[in-house]
């Protein structure tokens, strides 16, 4: 701390109270210590790297042992608000928490059965940018939804509770949590990956329209004319715009027919009989009839829509093309020709952090959309 923000009186500052610190009994005068430098820092009193007082100074300021201050600064060591410098003293760390750390919301967890691979793209991509230099760092809780009451969901309370997070990211299914205290709290910034109510909050949406424009014009390049589409709900690929016309069931720009009943949503619980048996009543025409082109939206029904396409006697690449949605850069093995298409996990979490970055500078959020890749364009992104 520099020597303007010091305290230049011989009195012992009033503590605060000590909240409920893990381990702290009420009116514990480690967690008042404890308190009391982490407002210094949450204020900006004390900046990112920034070195604090002696602890013989800081002993004089509070009133307390050595021991007493040791204990709230082993808590501020944990928490990720300071670090040690051996010969050098105490440092406010680079990348305090309430600045730098991002809790990433989950409603499931792995092993669900319904556990998406969008979760599993986020959580890995999160990790990979906690490991690197950028100072970013990424705290995923899963299994947290609305009413819940678990393991994670009273962490997520307690680490909200102590600001170690600058803000929390809301994947579908966990967006309702910032309704509930102490979420709302309103110097809590927030980021939802979904379309949310009220409108007024920062989202990040999937340009639906340029994926489907991307994956026709692929298609038309290939040489096909008619297409199927197979989709889960509550995916909001617009049916209107795969038709194209309200009248006709052509798109003329491309030159691919599309049916009404060559579009099939599927309960995202769907089992995998079931999809596997849909792909060939679909695909049940005469060679000149039947669909050639095959868009697949979810790539947690890939697998299973690909064996339904084997089981109705087709070979992809030669009576087929298919299309399939992937989350870049970790998309789903795949031993057959498919094209890939879809989203980037690195920037799903650069626009959530970016957004919470504006809140927490105290600038309005700007939406973001998400600009669908295939592998070529992903693999540029990620370099």
């Amino acid at each position: 701390m520099s020597q303007k923000r010091r305290r230049n009186s011989g009195e012992v500052e009033k503590l605060p109270g000590a909240g409920e610190l893990p381990g702290a009994l009420p009116g514990a005068r480690w967690a008042r210590v404890y308190q009391a430098v982490r407002g210094d820092i949450l204020a900006g009193r004390a900046a990112p790297g920034e070195q604090l007082p002696t602890f013989a100074a800081m002993e004089q300021r509070f009133g307390v042992s050595r021991g007493v201050l040791r204990l709230a600064v082993a808590q501020l060591k944990k928490d990720g608000f300071l670090r040690a410098v051996d010969r050098q003293g105490l440092f406010v760390t680079n990348h305090p928490p309430h600045c730098c750390r991002y809790g990433l919301l989950l409603p499931d967890r792995p092993g669900d059965a319904f556990y998406s691979r969008f979760w599993v793209a986020l959580t890995q991509e999160a990790a990979c940018i906690s490991h690197d230099d950028s100072g970013v760092r990424f705290e995923v809780y899963h299994g947290v939804r609305p009413e819940t009451d678990n393991d994670e969901i009273r962490r997520l309370r307690e680490d909200v509770a102590h600001h170690r997070l600058a803000g929390l990211i809301h994947a579908y299914g966990a967006a309702e949590l910032a309704g509930e205290p102490p979420f709302d709290r309103a110097d809590l910034a927030h980021s939802f990956l979904t379309p949310s109510e009220p409108a007024h909050r920062p989202q990040i949406s999937r340009d639906y329209r340029d994926y489907l424009d991307k994956a026709l014009t692929w298609f038309a390049q290939r040489g096909r004319k008619r297409l199927a589409v197979v989709m889960t709900e509550p995916d909001v690929l617009d049916t209107d715009a795969v038709l194209r016309r309200k009248d006709r069931g052509k798109d003329r720009s491309r030159d691919i027919e599309v049916r009404p009943q060559w579009i099939q949503k599927l309960h995202p619980h769907s089992s995998r009989a079931a999809i596997r048996g849909l792909i060939p009543l679909l695909l049940d025409y005469p060679k000149r009839q039947r669909p050639d082109a095959l868009l697949i939206c979810d790539d947690n029904i890939v697998e299973d829509a690909l064996a339904g396409v084997l089981h109705a006697g087709l070979e992809v690449g030669r009576d087929i093309d298919v299309v399939a949605h992937c989350n870049w850069p970790w998309p789903a093995p795949m031993v057959l020709p498919v094209q890939r298409l879809g989203y980037h996990a690195r920037q799903v979490l650069a626009f959530a952090v970016e957004q919470i970055q504006q809140q927490n500078a105290g600038r309005k959020p700007h939406d973001r959309v998400l600009t669908p890749m295939f592998e070529n364009e992903a693999q540029a992104f990620t370099q």
